[in-house]
C-alpha cells in the first residue's frame, strides 16, 4: 500500500493590517475598473484573507515521515533568521502581464533573500531537493484567480494607480498543507518556526 501524501509549500502569513490595505487595493482596483468601463475577468475568485501568504516553496506531495523530516530541518535552519518587513508596493496580474492571476508583489530584499536561502537549505537537508521548482523566485500574494487572459486596458489601470506601499512584517514561517475541494483549496497550517526578535 502507498504511504498518503499531503500537498505541502512553505510560505510567510499575511496579518491582518496587511489584509486591510490588500483589501483597499482591491476596492480601489474595482472602482477604477467600473470607472473606466473595464469587464472583470471570467470567473474571478479572490482568495480568502485567511489563505493569503507570500510563497517561499511549493513542495507537492510530502509522505508524513518526509514532512516530519522537513519539519526538524525548518526548525534548525529557519529559526536562526531575524524578522524583518517587506513592502509590498506593486499590484499587478501575475507572472506576467496575460496572465489572470493578480498578485500583491515586493522586492527580493536582502532580509527575504537569507530566509529564502535558509528555507532551501533546509528542504536540501532532508533530501528533498527534486521537489524545488528551478525558475527564479518571485516573492508574490496571490489575491485572485480567474479564467481566460488579463486585458491590457486593466494592465495599464494597474500601472498608473495611485497607492500607498504596504509594509509586511515577516515574523515567521509556516509549513502549510493544501487541500483540493470544489470551491477552492484550503490551507492549513501543520507547523511553524519563528524568526528571531529584532535587535
Amino acid at each position: 500500500m502507498k504511504p498518503q501524501v499531503y500537498r505541502s509549500f512553505i510560505g510567510i502569513p499575511v496579518c491582518g493590517k496587511v489584509h486591510q490595505a490588500l483589501d483597499q487595493w482591491l476596492n480601489l482596483r474595482q472602482q477604477l475598473c467600473q470607472k473606466h468601463d473595464i469587464p472583470p475577468p471570467i470567473k474571478e475568485r479572490q482568495i480568502p484573507a485567511e489563505n493569503r501568504h507570500l510563497t517561499l516553496h511549493f513542495l507537492g506531495d510530502l509522505t508524513h515521515q518526509q514532512r516530519q523530516t522537513l519539519h526538524l530541518n525548518l526548525q534548525q535552519h529557519v529559526t536562526t533568521q531575524q524578522a524583518f518587513d517587506l513592502e509590498l508596493n506593486q499590484l499587478c496580474h501575475f507572472p506576467d502581464a496575460k496572465s489572470p492571476i493578480l498578485a500583491a508583489t515586493c522586492e527580493t530584499t536582502p532580509e527575504l533573500k537569507k530566509l529564502y536561502s535558509a528555507t532551501t537549505y533546509a528542504i536540501q537537508k532532508a533530501g528533498l531537493s527534486r521537489l524545488m521548482g528551478s525558475k527564479a523566485y518571485r516573492p508574490h500574494i496571490t489575491l485572485i484567480r480567474a479564467k481566460g487572459k488579463a486585458l491590457p486596458d486593466e494592465n495599464t489601470l494597474l500601472e498608473t494607480m495611485e497607492k500607498s506601499g504596504i509594509c509586511m512584517p515577516c515574523n515567521k514561517v509556516v509549513l502549510y498543507q493544501s487541500t483540493v475541494t470544489s470551491t477552492g483549496s484550503i490551507y492549513n497550517e501543520i507547523k511553524h518556526y519563528c524568526l528571531k526578535s529584532r535587535l
